[in-house]
């Protein structure tokens, strides 16, 4: 039974890690995705789910809500027609990935550990490769990583021939992600299960298999070279001080894995930043400039959103309430999320956007129960601060994992919950 359950796992999650297919922008993640959506569709127009909860039902809703728009604002602005279906897939990942928690969401209930255990598994072979093709970023098995991994060609990207490829020439590694940034943030997110798992885990060999985890997220998020990883993991180092520092005062516990990995980060920026000019140029950044020297290229008098004329088209009342749609890939208007959702979808889409987002942090709050629900609700606020720097979100194959991720996480606090009521009652 056991071994049928990792089994089950395995082929579920390596579902998110599966290549591109052919030469295309399509991935099997993201049929699966629109397939679950679909069936969950069906499954609701016959009959309620039952037994699913009212905060998932209303997650679910929102987030049919914010693909509902971004499809109406899509299609109803002039534009390519693949350029809409690409900004309608970016947004379709919130409904998707919880409409996959929502079909198995009690076989993910039941056997989140083992999922777990699977998904750190993975994140171990995705880190490997990352660090491997930092060092030897021209042998035939970091061209072949990019070729299956690095997301259609492009002109865009002139000789390097996708996102992956001009990301491996700029020695910021993506492994098995489009993007060293998408790489980042799921090293961010392996980096808060594992230390959850550390923490409040009562298995021993699950604690050092999430330390090993722990220690690749950080070694493979640093040599991303991403600002992205840089910011939101100091902030979340910077909240796990402050409650560890809380409880040190309370109850005089000295939280061990909190110096842990900010002794194992500090380690591995020491030793990176004799390689690589990007973890010199953070470094020097970080610690000699501010937030208005991070926002300046963006935002200053010569910053491309002013000088590309963006920030002055979104600011036309029609833009500014309704959204560009599909007239926005005409601007600069990536780099940062809250003027990529703004000028896309319009003030109203902002809020739906946004709201979900905050929805998803009062949860957390609710239901912080055990070490994953605090987790992620830290991994959560550090993403909505580091979204001033690009829209971190709804990275490609990132983004609907997450979603499947957090609903899980959602779905154990809840249980827990339910679980401890009960014994009151009893």
């Amino acid at each position: 039974m056991r071994l049928n359950s990792y089994l089950f796992h395995v082929a579920f999650v390596g579902i998110f890690f599966l290549p591109y297919i052919g030469n295309t922008q399509f991935r099997v993640d993201q049929i699966v995705g629109a397939l679950a959506l679909v069936v969950l569709a069906v499954t609701v127009s016959r009959a309620p789910l039952k037994g699913v909860g009212r905060d998932f039902v209303q997650l679910w809703l929102w987030s049919v809500l914010i693909l509902a728009w971004a499809m109406l604002v899509t299609f109803a602005s002039p534009g390519p027609l693949l350029t809409g279906l690409k900004l309608t897939n970016t947004f379709s990942y919130f409904a998707e990935g919880t409409a996959i928690f929502l079909i198995f969401r009690r076989k993910l209930t039941d056997e989140a550990e083992i999922f777990f255990d699977v998904l750190l598994g993975f994140s171990l072979i995705v880190n490997f490769i990352a660090i491997y093709t930092w060092f030897d970023n021209t042998s035939d098995f970091a061209k072949a990583v990019v070729e299956y991994y690095g997301g259609a060609k492009s002109a865009a990207y002139g000789e390097f021939g996708s996102i992956g490829g001009e990301s491996l020439a700029a020695q910021r590694i993506c492994s098995l992600f489009p993007h060293s940034q998408a790489l980042a943030v799921f090293n961010l997110l392996i980096y808060s299960l594992s230390f959850a798992r550390i923490s409040g885990s009562p298995s021993y060999w699950r604690k050092g298999f999430s330390f090993f985890a722990m220690l690749a997220a950080l070694t493979g998020g640093l040599m991303t070279a991403s600002k992205t990883f840089f910011l939101a993991l100091g902030l979340i180092l910077a909240m796990q001080f402050g409650i560890a520092l809380y409880q040190f005062i309370r109850r005089s516990r000295l939280s061990l894995p909190v110096f842990a990995s900010a002794g194992a980060f500090a380690i591995g920026v020491a030793f990176l930043f004799q390689y690589s000019r990007f973890i010199q140029d953070h470094v020097h950044l970080f610690t000699q400039g501010g937030i208005f020297t991070i926002l300046g290229p963006r935002f200053g008098a010569q910053g491309y959103l002013v000088t590309s004329g963006t920030l002055k088209a979104m600011v036309q009342p029609v833009n500014f309430f309704f959204g560009m749609g599909r007239v926005v890939d005409q601007y600069s208007w990536s780099d940062n999320g809250f003027i990529q959702v703004l000028t896309f979808g319009g003030i109203f889409f902002f809020l739906f956007f946004y709201l979900y987002i905050g929805k998803l942090l009062q949860l957390f709050w609710r239901y912080h129960d055990s070490h994953y629900q605090q987790m992620l609700l830290l991994f959560y606020i550090a993403l909505v601060f580091s979204n001033i720097g690009t829209f971190i979100f709804l990275f490609p194959r990132t983004a609907l994992l997450t979603t499947v991720v957090v609903a899980i996480v959602l779905s154990l606090g809840i249980k827990a919950r339910e679980e401890t009521a009960d014994a009151r009652h009893t």
